[in-house]
C-alpha cells in the first residue's frame, strides 16, 4: 500500500481557542516516523495552507530518517557503519559533518558518558530488553570494545570534501540521541521557510512538530499547552507548561526500559560502563532548539546525582522526576512556566 501523504490525510480539526492574532482552525496531522507516533499541529486560517505546511514538515522528517537511520540499509549512516574497520573513507556533506561535530561536542561535554559510537551497546541492550534480563559480563565487555569516539576519524578529502570513517570493525554510529530532535528542528524550519516565502499570503500560521514527545514550536500562534507525563503512572501528569517558542524534550526510562529482579533498566546507557542510568526517572528540558533540549535532557540523566547541578549550570528550565517519583522544577527564569498539575495539554513522556 502506498504511503499516505500529508495532503491525503484527514486532519483532526478543531476551533482555535487562543493564539496571537489568528482566526481560523487548529489542525493535527499524525504520522509514524523514527520508531514512534508523530504529529504536526497547526493553527492556520485556511486548511489547504495547513496541508501544504504539514507536507513540507513531514517530508523533512522523512528525509532525515532516510539519511541518518542506522536501521535502513540504504542510509548514509548505515554505509558508514558497514565500512567500519575496512579503511574506506566516506564523504560527508555539510549537514552530516555538522551533526557529527555536534555529537562529538556532546561526547566531550559529558566526559564520555554520551558516545555516538554506542551502536554495539544499544544493540546488546535491545536484545536484553526482549529477553527481559541484562546481558552477561562477557557480552558487555565485547560490546564495550567496539565503542569509543577516539575511533572516529575525519579529514578533508583531496577535493576539499569532508570525509569520515570508523577505525575498528564492528563499530557503529547510533545518532538516536540527537537525530529525532534534529529532525523536529529541521521540520519546523522547513515550515517556517515556506510561510516566510509568502506562499501563505498574509494569513497568520504557526504550530509545532511533535516527534514521539520531543516538541519544536514555530510561528507566532501560541501558546501551546504541553503536559509532562509521569514516567511510572499511566495517564498521570507531573507538570505542564505553556510553550510560545523554542522546544521541549524529555529523556527517561519509561517507554523503552524493562524490569528484571525488581530493578528497572533504562535504554539510556552510560557509554563508559555500558550500564543503564538509574538515578532519575525522567528529565524534561526547555531550550531554544529541540536538539539542545534533547541533548541536555539525556546528558542530565547520564550525570546521575549531578543532574540538577548540570542543568542549573546550563541555565535551562527543567522538570526532573527523581528516582523516588517526586518532580523537581528549576533552572532558568523560564522554569516558572513549569507548573505541577494534573490538567491539560499535549502529553509528552520518555
Amino acid at each position: 500500500m502506498p504511503e499516505r501523504r500529508a495532503h491525503d490525510q484527514a486532519p483532526r480539526v478543531s476551533p482555535v481557542t487562543g493564539g496571537e492574532g489568528i482566526a481560523g482552525m487548529e489542525l493535527g496531522f499524525e504520522f509514524i516516523a523514527m520508531g514512534g507516533p508523530c504529529e504536526i499541529r497547526l493553527r492556520c486560517a485556511r486548511e489547504h495552507h495547513a496541508r501544504q505546511l504539514a507536507e513540507v514538515g513531514i517530508n523533512e522528517v522523512r528525509r532525515i530518517e532516510a539519511r541518518y537511520s542506522r536501521f535502513r540499509a540504504d542510509s548514509w549512516l548505515a554505509h558508514v557503519n558497514a565500512s567500519a574497520g575496512d579503511g574506506q573513507w566516506v564523504a560527508m556533506d555539510p549537514e552530516a559533518s555538522a551533526l557529527l561535530e555536534f555529537a562529538g561536542e556532546l561526547w566531550r561535554l559529558s566526559e564520555g558518558r554520551f558516545d555516538p559510537t554506542c551502536g554495539a551497546l544499544s544493540d546488546l541492550w535491545r536484545v536484553s530488553a526482549r529477553a527481559g534480563r541484562p546481558p552477561d559480563d562477557g557480552a558487555l565487555r565485547e560490546a564495550l570494545g567496539r565503542v569509543g569516539w577516539a575511533g572516529v576519524e575525519r579529514r578533508q578529502g583531496s577535493e576539499g570534501s569532508a570525509q569520515v570513517r570508523l577505525a575498528r570493525a564492528g563499530m557503529h554510529f547510533d545518532l538516536g540521541g540527537i537525530g529525532k530532535e534534529y529532525a523536529a528542528d529541521r521540520a519546523a524550519q522547513a515550515m517556517q521557510n515556506l510561510y516566510a516565502s509568502g506562499a501563505m499570503g498574509d494569513s497568520a500560521a504557526g504550530g509545532y512538530v511533535n516527534l514521539a514527545g520531543d516538541i519544536r514550536v514555530w510561528g507566532g500562534c501560541g501558546p501551546w499547552q504541553v503536559a509532562i507525563a509521569h514516567p511510572r503512572k499511566p495517564g498521570g501528569v507531573v507538570a505542564r507548561v505553556a510553550v510560545n517558542a523554542g522546544a521541549i524534550a524529555t529523556s527517561g526510562d519509561c517507554e523503552r526500559g524493562f524490569v528484571h529482579a525488581g530493578r528497572r533498566y533504562s535504554h539510556v546507557i552510560d557509554a563508559r560502563s555500558g550500564w543503564p542510568v538509574d538515578r532519575a526517572q525522567s528529565v524534561s528540558v526547555r531550550a531554544p532548539s529541540c536538539a539542545a533540549a534533547g541533548a541536555a535532557a539525556t546528558m542530565a540523566l547520564l550525570m546521575g546525582d549531578e543532574a540538577e547541578a548540570f542543568l542549573h549550570s546550563e541555565g535551562l528550565a527543567f522538570c526532573l522526576v527523581g528516582i523516588d517519583g517526586v518532580p523537581v522544577i528549576g533552572g532558568s527564569t523560564e522554569a516558572k512556566g513549569f507548573v505541577s498539575s494534573e490538567r491539560g495539554g499535549t502529553i509528552i513522556g520518555a
